[in-house]
C-alpha cells in the first residue's frame, strides 16, 4: 500500500509542477497490474492473514480451553513445554507455580525449568495442563506421570505462525 501511495504522490507532484499532463500519458494497465501484483504479494503469501479475524471459523484453543477450565472451582494451570500461549489470559488465571511455562532456553543449559514442570505433574500441583504438540513431529507425546495423574479432556487443532499444532488440555484425575 505504501508503494501505491508513493506512486500516487509522485504522479500528483509531477502533474502539479509541469504543464505536461502526466495522467494522459500514463499506461493505466501497468499501474493496475502493479497494484494487483502488490496485493497478491502482500496477501497471497501471508500466512498470518488466514488466522485473522476475517477467516476465523471457530474460536481459538485459548477460548475453548478457558470455558472448560473455568467450570472448575479454583482452577490452576500449567503451560507445559512451550512459551505461554495466552491460556492464562483467556482463562483469567494467575499462575500458581514458578515455572508456569517453558522458556526458550536449551534444557541442557537451564534444566531447572523442565525439571520443575515435570515435578509439578508428578506431584499434581496444578488441576490443568496444556500441551502444544506439533503435527509435523510424528513422535508420540511422552510426559512422565501425565497419563497416570491426568486425563485428556479437550483437543483442538490450530495454526500458530503458519505451523500446524494440536493443543491438548489435561485435567487432574481426582477432580
Amino acid at each position: 500500500m505504501f508503494g501505491l501511495i508513493s506512486i500516487a504522490y509522485y504522479l500528483q507532484s509531477t502533474y502539479e509542477k509541469s504543464d505536461y499532463n502526466v495522467l494522459n500519458h500514463v499506461s493505466w494497465d501497468v499501474v493496475f497490474a502493479i497494484a494487483f501484483l502488490s496485493l497478491v504479494l502482500c496477501f497471497g503469501y501471508n500466512t498470518n492473514i488466514k488466522g485473522s479475524k476475517f477467516f476465523v471459523r471457530f474460536p481459538p484453543a485459548q477460548q475453548t480451553f478457558a470455558k472448560v477450565i473455568n467450570q472448575t472451582a479454583n482452577p490452576t494451570l500449567l503451560n507445559y513445554g512451550a512459551l505461554d500461549g495466552g491460556f492464562y489470559l483467556a482463562a483469567n488465571l494467575v499462575p500458581n507455580v514458578k515455572y508456569f511455562e517453558k522458556q526458550n532456553i536449551d534444557p541442557k543449559i537451564y534444566p531447572e525449568n523442565m525439571q520443575a514442570q515435570n515435578r509439578y505433574i508428578k506431584e499434581k500441583k496444578v488441576k490443568f495442563v496444556v500441551i502444544r504438540k506439533s503435527r509435523l513431529n510424528s513422535r508420540p507425546l511422552r510426559v512422565r506421570y501425565l497419563e497416570q495423574n491426568y486425563r485428556l479432556v479437550k483437543k483442538q487443532f490450530q495454526f500458530v505462525e503458519g505451523k500446524p499444532y494440536d493443543y491438548l488440555l489435561y485435567k487432574l484425575k481426582t477432580e
